[in-house]
């Protein structure tokens, strides 16, 4: 009797969750779309756009940083319905400063190497071609010049970056000098890796017209003035109530560098007041708005642990998908004649959709914008058969969303201008950066009142197989310190 209680009871609990978390549809009268004429205009982004990169190197946790979330905060906390709240990370921050070189001279210098080593030091330069490991017996005590990767686009360098600071450290060099192709004034500020592991070698970047200063065999001298200090840095989550409780989680990072990293967060303001305007009966979900921390920093990576804490509790009906928006409305340079050239074309972008509700909502809002050079993919990685996800990476930190199985889109591209600040507002087009928003905001709109297992799709049958001890992604986040010698 006492058994048939609490059965009865929690069948009733049960129908009201569902009642109270069950997405409705949307209200006759709310546009299928987004009515473009009440959007922001391409004007009003750029100045957005303008005025997140004029806070300058946002580095994870630096007073610049802070004050950018804090603006951030100020922005959406004012939008009508709107609650924010925060989620603190201690961290060991690198705040950067300028690089210094020595060498038969002083050798301009275009940046430091982010989280090298503070200090100066000296030795013997040495140029060590790709694919030469850097090791004790050809690099202790000596400067180690290397040539940028060569890759297609400066983002794909980074783990060859990373490795060879961190195989510096471990051979007892004096520091390392990454020579690029291109010209100092176009990489001045460059900024990767980005993974925001603190290496034990000072280390810089050259321009091409600086690199051809340098001679092997020359006593050099390299440093990076910077400091490592402990500070906390935090996400920002803003929810904007819908008919039901189940929510729409649209993220982005907002530590970054120029105009393009991270311009998701004029994306996402400018989403969040179109919602925030439109009347409940047209919000079938709640929308939550992440502008994430420790992208720059990734051992606190803040998108990764909210799609922990999403994984933890999908299950019990609370979440529909994720959507992550990063570098939009780029355009595309190319390497040419010694320099980045324009090619007068977009950059192309990726779309990523995890199942084929998501997939069909992306063709459809990008066909409906005219949004060109955009593939919509379900992965950026080779698939692995047994693995749940088959495909981890969705290009960006939409990877975190989907590797844990969350329903996921990600929109992103990957262009020269990057990690690349100096070429400022001209790496951005934001008319086409408006039309992606729309799209964006068009997907989101149609999605918001399908049934949470049409969102789904295969991830319901991804996650009973990873209960079932299925093999999934890894979810390691890199470590806060390169190892020691």
């Amino acid at each position: 009797m006492h058994s048939a209680r609490c059965i009865a009871l929690f069948s009733v609990i049960t129908v009201l969750t569902v009642q109270l978390t069950a997405p409705a549809a949307a209200s006759e009268g709310c546009s299928p779309t987004i009515d473009e004429r009440k959007f922001a205009s391409a004007s009003t982004l750029r100045a957005l756009n303008a005025t997140v990169a004029a806070f300058g190197v946002r580095s994870t946790g630096s007073p610049a940083h802070q004050r950018l979330i804090s603006w951030l905060e100020r922005h959406v906390d004012r939008l009508p319905g709107v609650s924010v709240r925060s989620e603190h990370f201690g961290i060991q921050r690198w705040q950067p400063g300028p690089g210094l070189l020595v060498s038969d001279g002083v050798v301009p210098v275009a940046a430091a190497i982010p989280y090298s080593a503070p200090g100066l030091r000296s030795g013997e330069l040495v140029r060590l071609p790709a694919g030469t490991p850097i090791t004790a017996a050809n690099a202790r005590g000596k400067v180690v010049l290397r040539d940028f990767p060569a890759v297609d686009r400066g983002y794909l360098a980074e783990p060859f970056l990373n490795q060879d600071m961190v195989d510096a450290g471990l051979a007892e060099a004096a520091g390392v000098v990454v020579a690029f192709p291109f010209p100092h004034e176009q990489v001045k500020g460059y900024w990767d890796p980005h993974l925001g592991t603190h290496y034990r070698v000072p280390g810089v970047f050259v321009g091409a017209d600086a690199a051809a200063k340098l001679q092997a065999g020359a006593q050099t001298t390299v440093g990076v003035l910077a400091a490592r200090v402990p500070a906390v840095t935090r996400s920002l989550v803003a929810t904007l109530p819908g008919i039901s409780n189940e929510r729409i989680v649209l993220d982005t990072n907002t530590d970054g560098v120029g105009w393009v990293q991270e311009n998701g967060t004029v994306a996402l303001l400018a989403l969040a007041e179109h919602f925030a305007r439109l009347p409940l009966r047209c919000r079938p979900r709640t929308i939550e708005f992440v502008f994430a921390t420790g992208h720059l920093h990734r051992p606190a990576e803040g998108s990764e642990f909210r799609a922990r804490a999403l994984d933890a509790e999908y299950d019990s009906g609370s979440v529909a998908f994720a959507f992550v928006l990063e570098h939009l409305g780029t355009r595309e340079f190319l390497p040419g004649n010694g320099s980045l050239q324009p090619t007068g074309a977009a950059e192309p972008s990726g779309w990523f959709a995890g199942s084929p509700a998501l997939t069909q909502a992306a063709f459809t809002a990008l066909s409906g914008r005219s949004v060109d050079r955009t593939f919509v993919l379900p992965g950026a990685d080779v698939p692995v058969p047994d693995r749940t996800p088959p495909q981890c990476s969705f290009g960006g930190i939409g990877t975190h969303f989907h590797s844990h199985l969350i329903p996921t889109m990600a929109m992103i591209s990957g262009p020269w201008t990057l990690w690349a600040p100096a070429f400022g507002a001209e790496a951005v087009d934001h008319e086409r950066m408006r039309r992606q928003v729309l799209a964006a905001g068009d997907a989101i709109t149609a999605l918001s009142p399908l049934p949470r297992d049409q969102i789904a799709g295969p991830y319901t049958d991804l996650r009973r197989a990873r209960a079932g001890g299925a093999p999934t992604c890894s979810h390691d986040l890199p470590p806060e310190w390169a190892p020691r010698p």
